[in-house]
Formats: structure tokens, sequence, C-alpha cells
């Protein structure tokens, strides 16, 4: 209730896209790029993108709407406000409690009567075993395991935050190294003119605008918070920014590192007995869509 109360989210239904598109700023792109440069204005995109969203549909508190269960019907509600009314006039002693009890039988029994039509109504539209695999699907208990003490390689469990990071890291992500910024930069160098010469058989303009079309507007965003409802509504300036963006990075050969953080959620499995191992986890990513274009672009070219 009061986690619910404090979240937030974004009103993309009420948000009017021809003002998202007119707050983008103009951009001008730096004609001489290296990979500080390329990075500076990956960050400049995003923050550009977000800011006009902020100004448009701004965060609003979540408000919590009770659900009405589907065999809910207009006599139930009747019923129930006439059982209200009964039970007010016993209380002012304007009907004997026989009364009262003959008001709440009679919705008791209407109550039952109603959930049993509409259980019957719902199995009977299950058409094959897809559909009873479905619903035992949901309404198995969901696990609620959470990650705490897991087992190291050496037998160990874990007692510190740390150690079940780098546990579940080592198990899932083998060979990852801790990330140094900047320790060795590209020394590559290239101008937007020959980024765009040197990549034209591998991206384009309509390409660029087509890739964001493809992911599910529902998916949830990476670390820059940028889902891809918001990057399916951008101005035809900003497709041709992240154009030169793209054309940039594969011509030095290095994606912008604000792409490259991700939010990884390691979900347990459904029927583990030991959910210590490490590999009783599996890791979900969440990634930038920005990055996930580029390499979708590049897929459809090889």
């Amino acid at each position: 209730g009061g986690l619910e109360e404090m979240a937030l989210i974004c009103m993309k239904a009420k948000c009017d896209w021809a003002v998202f598109r007119d707050k983008l700023h103009s951009w001008e792109h730096p004609g001489h790029w290296d990979v500080r440069v390329l990075n500076k204005q990956a960050i400049g995109l995003t923050k550009d993108i977000t800011t006009a969203l902020d100004e448009v549909a701004p965060l609003q508190p979540l408000i919590h709407k009770p659900t009405v269960p589907k065999w809910w019907t207009t006599k139930c509600q009747k019923l129930k406000k006439s059982l209200g009314h009964t039970r007010s006039l016993l209380s002012h002693g304007l009907v004997t409690s026989e009364e009262y009890k003959v008001a709440l039988g009679e919705y008791k029994y209407y109550i039952r009567r109603i959930k049993r039509q509409s259980w019957q109504d719902f199995v009977g539209s299950f058409e094959g075993p897809a559909d009873v695999s479905h619903f035992r699907k949901t309404i198995e208990p969901k696990s609620t395991k959470d990650l705490g003490m897991v087992r190291m390689p050496n037998g160990k469990l874990t007692s510190t935050g740390k150690e079940v990071i780098n546990t579940m890291l080592d198990t899932h992500f083998p060979g990852s190294r801790p990330f140094i910024h900047m320790k060795r930069v590209n020394k590559k160098k290239t101008t937007t003119s020959k980024a765009l010469d040197l990549t034209k058989d591998i991206i384009n303009f309509d390409k660029v605008k087509h890739v964001y079309q493809v992911f599910d507007r529902g998916k949830l965003a990476g670390p820059d918070g940028l889902r891809p409802w918001v990057l399916q509504q951008l101005s035809d300036e900003y497709y041709e920014r992240i154009l030169i963006l793209y054309a940039v990075s594969l011509a030095l050969g290095q994606n912008p590192l604000c792409w490259c953080n991700a939010d990884v959620v390691f979900i347990p499995k459904v029927g583990k007995d030991d959910y210590s191992d490490p590999k009783a986890y599996r890791p979900i990513s969440l990634m930038s869509y920005l990055l996930k274009g580029l390499e979708r672009l590049v897929l459809w070219h090889w």
C-alpha cells in the first residue's frame, strides 16, 4: 500500500507527442569526432530526450484503483445496496432481524450462483491442452525467493553483499573484468561525412527510423530510462542525430560508454531445491534501446 502510493509513473497515455517533438532541442553535430566526443554526444542525446519527456509528461503519483471482479453484475450492486439499506433500517429498529437475515441470505445466494456460473463459463472457454496449461501456471504459487546467501566455488556461503555479487557475476558472466573508466582511450578519429560514407551500406535514415518500431513498446527501459515507445515518437532531426552517432560508433569501432550500462536482476528458477546454488537463478539484463537499435541494424546487415 505505502510503496504503491509512493510509486511514480509516466503519464504516457496523456502525452502530446507533437508537443514532445517541439520540445526537443535542435542539435548541431561536431563534425570532427573521437571517442570522447562520441561519449559526450551520446550522454547529451539521452539528456535532451529525457528533458523534453519530463516537460510534456511529468511523473505523477500512481493511483491505485480497486479492480471489479468479472462476475460482478448490476444486480450484485443493487442487492449489495439494498442489503446496506436494510442493515441501516435494522440499526434504527425499523425492520426485524429476521427480515435482515432474509435479505442477507438472498444476497449470499445470488453471489454464490453468479460466481459458479462465471467459473463454468470460464472453464468452458478452454479450447485445448494449451489453455489448460496456461491456466495451471497462472494459479500455481509464484516463487518469492529472494537472493540471499549463495555458495561460493570453495563451498562456503557468502557473508557479504559484495561476495554475493561477485559470485553471481562469475557464475553467469564468466571472464568478466572490472571496468576501468577510460584507462585506454581509442585514438581513432573521424568526421561526420566520412563516418556516414563508411557505414552507408549498413545503416541509413529509414533503417534507423524503422528499427525502433519493431521493438515492443511496453518493454522495460535500461538505465537511461528510455522505453521503445519514446524512441518511436522522435522527430526526424533526432533520428538523423542517432544515425550520425551510430555511424561514428561503427567508424571508430567503439560504443558510447553510457550505452554499455545495464541493470541486471537475478530471477530464481522455479522448482529448484537449493537456492544457495548460483545456478538456481537466471539473469535478466535491461540494456539501453539505443544500443539495441544499433545491434539490430548490424544483425540485419549480416
